[in-house]
């Protein structure tokens, strides 16, 4: 069975199902998401991107954001996910990642390299 067949079965998903068909999204009725998923999904990016690098999964700040942007089509002119750290600081995208976990749990835990950052994101 396929994964949308699945998730039809079981009711629930992104989408909610109930007697064959789809219905409304959470929201405001008309099927509008909260106005935070952008910022919560890029945040979950870079909170990942961070830690490989913290991990030593990647070399240098320079390999994420390579594949960030030919993989996934992150804003390229802006040169990725960790020189969209740099160029911003760390400490805000810290301070909303820390929000997120108190409000929605512990998927959105700050990674532990947030706090090594500044030493290897040094502006060029």
């Amino acid at each position: 069975m396929e994964l949308g067949g699945f998730r039809e079965a079981a009711g629930s998903g992104f989408y909610r199902h109930r007697g064959g068909k789809t219905l409304r999204t959470p929201g405001d009725g008309a099927g509008h998401t909260p106005a935070d998923t952008a910022e919560r999904m890029i945040l979950r990016l870079l909170n990942e991107a961070v830690a490989c690098l913290r991990a030593g999964l990647v070399t240098n700040a320079d390999l994420p954001d390579a594949g960030l942007v030919c993989a996934t089509g992150f804003a390229g002119c802006g040169g990725g996910s960790l020189r969209y750290i740099r160029d911003a600081g760390a400490s805000r995208p810290t301070e909303r990642i820390s929000t997120l976990q108190a409000r929605d749990g512990p998927r959105f835990t700050p990674d532990p390299g947030w706090r090594s950052l500044a030493g290897q994101l040094q502006v060029r």
